[in-house]
């Protein structure tokens, strides 16, 4: 019971942190080195942090990390694609929205930004980023619960450089168990959907 206790004051304290980064990013249309690098065009409403991340960075990309639609903690991503999470934020069930989920019929749930902003870019749905394989499964529940009339698309990262296919075994599950689509992007290019 402490321990539990001991980490919602962290992740209170981490969110209002949180919070008052997110004030002082700068808002902007510039597009970041890293998005431009994976070749995304725009900025998706993100900011940037015109002063030292908490490592000492300057210029990360700033990406909220939202938990039953309240700031939990961000996601910070250095020119050169590095990522780090605010030290005490919750990230379990957290995510980014880029786009609106109200009134849309399909939204893709992915890992990673870069790939979440290409598919938004390539097929104008909303897109939620859920950081990591892991996180998949709550955040398609949260969404879900909250858009029940939603179809969930799972895009997994196709891992298959990595014993167990750690991406395409988690976007799998989350879409059996969800009731959702598995869109997964093949070895060579394209995209396969079941």
């Amino acid at each position: 019971a402490k321990h539990e206790r001991d980490q919602a004051d962290r992740h209170a304290k981490a969110a209002i942190r949180a919070a008052a980064i997110w004030a002082s990013a700068k808002i902007t249309t510039l597009a970041h080195p890293y998005l431009i690098r994976k070749g995304v065009s725009g900025i998706h409403g993100l900011r940037i942090l015109d002063r030292a991340d908490p490592w000492g960075r300057r210029g990360s990309l700033v990406v909220p990390c939202s938990v039953d639609g309240k700031l939990s903690s961000l996601q910070f991503v250095c020119a050169k694609g590095e990522k780090r999470f605010l030290p005490g934020g919750k990230k379990r069930g957290g995510y980014f929205v880029a786009g609106v989920l109200a009134g849309s019929e399909y939204v893709a749930i992915v890992e990673g930004l870069a790939t979440g902003l290409s598919i938004r870019e390539a097929t104008g749905w909303p897109v939620v980023v859920a950081f990591d394989a892991h996180n998949l499964h709550p955040v398609g529940e949260a969404i879900q619960y909250r858009h029940p009339a939603l179809t969930l698309v799972f895009c997994g990262d196709n891992d298959i450089g990595t014993p167990g296919n750690p991406g395409l075994a988690a976007a799998k599950h989350a879409a059996e168990k969800l009731g959702g689509v598995l869109a997964l992007a093949e070895a060579l290019g394209g995209c396969s959907t079941d």
